[in-house]
């Protein structure tokens, strides 16, 4: 349950800061599309859900293993993505009469001031579908628990607001290095990356790009300067024995994930807007 604990928390800040006039209306918009496109781009969205992330914190998120970021995700950013799921379904399924404030206040009450203890799964669901007055099985059964893509489009939209995910133009390898005394070692390679197709491997030392001394600022660059299918020459170093490889350059995975206001919101999904931004 650390995608609701933590996660929420971080889902909060903003709501908070922004009903304290602290943050404007685009801020907010902001600071959400990147929560979400922080989870959405790391390779791990595509292996591991918020609930398991919550369950293996103690043997996998607070660790150095290599290449852990390509099959991991943070509970905090997937669990704040979560939180504005189920705001936004509340208000739209209560017709904006109620929202995750009211879940929150109940679980207060009824277990921590009543109950005197936590609350379970089970506990937690039931709270949060009773305030919406429905069902939530979408969010539950499948965007908690499992890895399949959520449909921000059908959430936001109940607020007036559009997604757009559009890929980022340009050529990626799929590949992280660090520079150490000099030398620019692989520190991460994504699942079915260019680079991992290539065979190459975390602690690999890149020799050269293209004939070029490789640091981690000059391989950014070569990459830069070609776009997707294009080759790119690399020299390995790995335990001792040097390779050359040749690396066939893929799109930019990442997208945006930026929220922006519809042209046209009907007066419901004004209001919902209003009340989850705070607007007076």
């Amino acid at each position: 349950m650390l995608w609701v604990s933590e996660g929420f928390t971080v889902y909060y800040e903003d709501i908070i800061l922004r009903r304290a006039g602290l943050l404007t209306r685009d801020e907010v918009l902001e600071r959400a599309s990147a929560n979400i496109a922080r989870y959405e781009n790391a390779p791990g969205h595509l292996f591991q859900s918020a609930t398991e992330s919550s369950f293996d914190t103690w043997i996998k998120f607070f660790t150095r293993v290599p290449n852990l970021a390509t099959t991991t995700i943070s509970y905090y950013d997937k669990g704040a993505a979560l939180g504005l799921l189920l705001d936004l379904a509340i208000r739209h399924g209560s017709g904006n009469a109620r929202s995750l404030d009211e879940v929150m206040r109940a679980l207060f009450r009824e277990f921590y001031q009543q109950k005197k203890r936590g609350f379970t799964d089970e506990e937690f669901r039931a709270v949060c579908e009773r305030v919406a007055g429905g069902r939530l099985a979408e969010i539950f059964d499948v965007y908690a628990t499992t890895v399949k893509p959520v449909d921000y489009a059908k959430y936001l939209a109940y607020a007036g607001l559009e997604v757009d995910m559009t890929p980022t133009a340009g050529a990626a390898w799929g590949a992280a290095t660090d520079d150490r005394d000099g030398v620019a070692v692989v520190s991460r390679v994504e699942w079915d990356s260019p680079a991992a197709r290539a065979g190459i491997s975390v602690q690999d030392e890149i020799r050269s790009v293209e004939g070029v001394a490789a640091t981690s600022r000059s391989i950014a660059d070569a990459i830069d300067a070609r776009k997707p299918g294009d080759r790119l020459r690399v020299v390995i170093v790995r335990r001792g024995a040097e390779r050359e490889v040749d690396v066939t350059l893929g799109p930019k995975a990442e997208r945006s994930f930026r929220l922006k206001p519809m042209a046209d919101p009907t007066p419901a999904q004004k209001a919902i807007l209003a009340g989850w931004l705070g607007d007076r």
